[in-house]
């Protein structure tokens, strides 16, 4: 959308931020990110994501693709729900994604996902 100086703003637009400045604050918070959710949402983020994916009904050998994957909890659920499935996250903070992969290689599920900026 192109607006002119002399063109009103969508309402909101300039609370808006920019590619750059979005991948820099999740790369601020991706420490904190997980613990975040959690206490945000008062644990109820585990519960939304194991929904989500069930309505998915994802199949065993699948291939799916999660984007804005951050720290990969969506991928790791889908690939708990569906044996021998592979997941492609991709996300811009490189920061959120090394902990993405840190969590894949923990859980053993790091032959089964890779992540990509």
């Amino acid at each position: 959308m192109s607006t002119s100086p002399t063109q009103p703003r969508p309402p909101g637009i300039d609370t808006l931020i920019d590619a750059g400045e979005n991948r820099a604050m999740f790369d601020r918070i991706a420490a904190r990110y997980d613990a975040l959710n959690r206490t945000m949402s008062f644990g109820l983020d585990r519960r939304w994501r194991r929904d989500a994916v069930r309505i998915l009904s994802p199949v065993a050998g699948g291939h799916y693709l999660d984007v804005g994957t951050g720290t990969g909890d969506v991928a790791f659920e889908l690939l708990r729900q569906a044996p021998d499935a592979r997941v492609s996250g991709v996300d811009p903070s490189e920061r959120m994604l090394a902990l993405a992969q840190r969590k894949a290689d923990a859980s053993g599920m790091a032959r089964r996902v890779s992540f990509y900026v």
